[in-house]
């Protein structure tokens, strides 16, 4: 589901996007891309619903929230900054162990591009690039850790 800046006052109107890793009661999103692949071609999809529901107007921009800082004024993290990837096709079994460093991402247009290890050997879906079937897989440790986080500030927060 790609959700698009303009629809949050518009569609949503009690929710808005995560802008720091601690915030809770919002939303985050990503869809991960290799680097090198055809951006354009991407965005232009990523941003065709909100464009038939409302028109070509500002706020078509898919909601791009990186998963290395959580954060939508830190847009871009290094490789370094990745806690813990899996390796592998997801599927049943036992995860493969986590890699750090594995992964750098930046939100680029809506769009998360990212530049994986070659040994993580993770294949993107058929037809440019797309590792949407890799979004958790490629952020395993920095999603975990961010839950816990913002759990914690959760609870530090709301009466009991």
């Amino acid at each position: 589901m790609n959700l698009a800046e303009g629809d949050f006052g518009r569609r949503f109107h009690h929710i808005g996007i995560c802008r720091t890793p601690r915030e809770t009661g919002c939303v985050v999103q990503w869809n991960s891309l290799l680097a090198g692949s055809e951006l354009t071609k991407v965005v232009a999809y990523s941003q065709s619903s909100f464009i038939q529901k409302y028109g070509d107007i500002p706020g078509k921009q898919t909601v791009c929230v990186n998963p290395l800082t959580f954060d939508v004024n830190r847009p871009a993290a290094p490789a370094s900054a990745s806690l813990g990837a899996v390796s592998g096709a997801p599927g049943f079994g036992p995860l493969d162990p986590l890699r750090s460093g594995a992964v750098a991402a930046r939100c680029d247009q809506g769009e998360l591009v990212v530049t994986i290890a070659p040994d993580l050997s993770l294949d993107p879906l058929p037809g440019g690039g797309v590792m949407h079937y890799h979004d958790y897989g490629l952020f395993y440790a920095d999603i975990r850790a961010n839950a816990v986080l913002r759990v914690a500030e959760y609870l530090k927060s709301s009466p009991r």
